[in-house]
């Protein structure tokens, strides 16, 4: 694959969850883009974070939010040693969100519980 951001967006779309890599490669700024081994990463994030905003509130929905944490942390330390500032910024707000996400999830299954008990 070359470093063409065209083909990084190929690769996004050819894989077998399109939905999932919709919009993935704009995430990340194109110098970032170009490498061809971040993009994986940027798709695993974008299912899992539309997978932890599903309505239900269930443990895996706190699973996937806490698996859209892990890889927006991943983004943001490789970005960070690429010296992509405007990236690094990007995924940090998403990792904070990500972050958060897990907290009301599991705020909110912790009350689930307690009014079933």
């Amino acid at each position: 694959m070359s470093d063409d951001l065209g083909d990084s967006r190929k690769f996004v779309q050819a894989g077998h969850d399109q939905e999932a890599g919709e919009g993935a490669v704009e995430m990340v700024s194109g110098a970032a883009a170009r490498s061809s081994s971040i993009v994986p990463l940027i798709v695993l994030f974008q299912r899992a974070w539309e997978l932890a905003q599903s309505t239900e509130t269930s443990l895996g929905r706190l699973e996937h939010a806490a698996e859209a944490a892990a890889l927006a942390e991943a983004m943001v330390h490789l970005l960070a040693e690429a010296g992509d500032q405007e990236g690094h910024a990007r995924w940090a707000v998403r990792l904070s969100e990500a972050r958060h996400w897990c907290v009301a999830v599991h705020d909110a299954l912790s009350a689930q519980e307690e009014k079933e008990s």
